[in-house]
């Protein structure tokens, strides 16, 4: 396109949106858009969020805030970590793997991970919506139920507590 025509079309566009918004007054500020105002409708959700996994054949619910953020089980981080397969845990049967089919890093323990079968989704559940195991019993690390998504919620710390407790090592 020349700079005649470009010019052209710059103007005409121009004198369409005068025609449309007015033309500026002289000595008028400039017109700004204010930006929207947010609703509460429309705010981040403050309810806990939970990794909704599976593993064993049994749907698991891990917090959100005990992953990991932004790590991927890449060869590196796959070496330095031990893999406890989580379906074997709840199967009564708590190994480490060599290779974590889904592995979920964990966010207080840079030495562990869990593996999955897989990771469905992330839910946002509020604090009514769970029923909590108190006390816990002797699957300590069962911590409670959110019945509306049928999956168990598990304590990592104390999941890997144990592990290390009963002697588990890793296969890598």
């Amino acid at each position: 396109m020349s700079t005649a025509a470009n010019s052209g079309t710059h103007e005409a566009l121009q004198a369409y949106l005068d025609d449309l918004l007015g033309s500026p007054e002289v000595g008028q500020l400039p017109v700004t858009i204010a930006p929207v105002p947010v609703t509460p409708e429309q705010t981040p959700s403050a309810l806990p969020r939970y990794h909704l996994l599976c593993a064993g054949g049994v749907k698991v619910a891990l917090a959100a805030a005990r992953v990991a953020v932004g790590m991927d089980a890449d060869q590196d981080q796959a070496a330095d970590r031990q893999w406890l397969d989580l379906g074997s845990v709840l199967r009564g049967a708590p190994v480490t793997v060599a290779v974590p089919v889904v592995a979920i890093p964990l966010a207080a323990s840079p030495t562990w991970g869990l593996s999955v079968e897989s990771c469905e989704a992330v839910v946002e559940v509020a604090d009514a919506a769970v029923t909590w195991r108190d006390p816990r019993g002797s699957r300590r690390w069962l911590a409670g139920l959110i019945e509306a998504h049928g999956a168990v919620i598990v304590d990592p710390a104390v999941l890997i507590e144990e592990a290390e407790e009963h002697g588990i090592q890793s296969a890598v």
